[in-house]
């Protein structure tokens, strides 16, 4: 007698694809009074692994209306880009902490 039993076994979870930023991080300089604003500089936003690009999200941790990050949504392999507007601040030092987050990732990073 031959006995085959078929089990389904369930799958094992898979690890979800990090999400990294480079640079992580930006600095901008301004002249109070300069005709230039500064350039805007680049952010490249990756995921960990193989597969399908992921789309992104990304949001400004705290108030920074002087911060324009463009676009605001994309996919993973492509940059997003920061540029300052200063001119109605005051002089000094400033900061902004930038979130990004994809469905399907293990979680947002900032930069």
């Amino acid at each position: 007698l031959r006995l085959l039993l078929l089990a389904a076994l369930p799958a094992l979870p898979q690890a979800l694809p990090t999400l990294s930023l480079t640079p992580s991080t930006l600095s901008f300089t301004y002249q109070t009074g300069a005709a230039a604003l500064p350039p805007a500089q680049s952010i490249q936003v990756k995921r960990s692994g193989s597969g399908a690009a992921l789309d992104f999200t990304t949001s400004l941790v705290g108030a920074a209306p002087w911060l324009i990050v463009t676009p605001v949504t994309g996919k993973t392999g492509t940059s997003i880009s920061l540029r300052v507007n200063p001119t109605s601040l005051n002089a000094g030092a400033y900061s902004a902490i930038l979130q990004v987050d994809a469905t399907g990732s293990a979680g947002p990073v900032t930069a």
